[in-house]
């Protein structure tokens, strides 16, 4: 079982950065890379990934009308990973559904953490122990 994971961001080379590091986690694959709000939640739908990481400043606009768009009873769960780290943002990106809010500043290790215990959960909830396979 793999946890897939859906990557909103505009800068191309942090996106492809992330997207290495994310995919040297055993059990979580990057299944798409996308750069604006209208292709975040059509990648939604067309991947259907586990989980979202967010930036809030795209290129055509704000992660915040991304979280407003999905639906978080049934849509992936989002945690954002932006250079906005202000509580006032952190509030209102919880507020509209984000489970996560991390400060890319901090790097990238507190993601990758995360990510492995979503990870760790689904399988625990599944019945599957630590790096079993589906």
């Amino acid at each position: 079982m793999s946890l897939d994971i859906l990557l909103v961001e505009d800068a191309d080379v942090l996106s492809r950065r992330m997207a290495q590091a994310i995919d040297t986690l055993d059990g979580v694959r990057v299944v798409a890379c996308v750069a604006t709000q209208a292709e975040a939640v059509q990648a939604v739908a067309l991947s259907a990934p586990d989980v979202m990481v967010l930036d809030l400043s795209l290129a055509d606009g704000s992660g915040f009308r991304v979280l407003r768009q999905l639906d978080h009873r049934r849509d992936p769960r989002v945690v954002v990973f932006t250079n906005h780290p202000g509580e006032i943002l952190r509030r209102r990106a919880l507020e509209l559904g984000a489970e996560g809010f991390f400060d890319k500043s901090d790097g990238i290790e507190p993601l990758l953490d995360w990510l492995c215990s979503e990870r760790d959960r689904r399988r625990s909830a599944m019945g599957l122990g630590p790096g079993a396979e589906e």
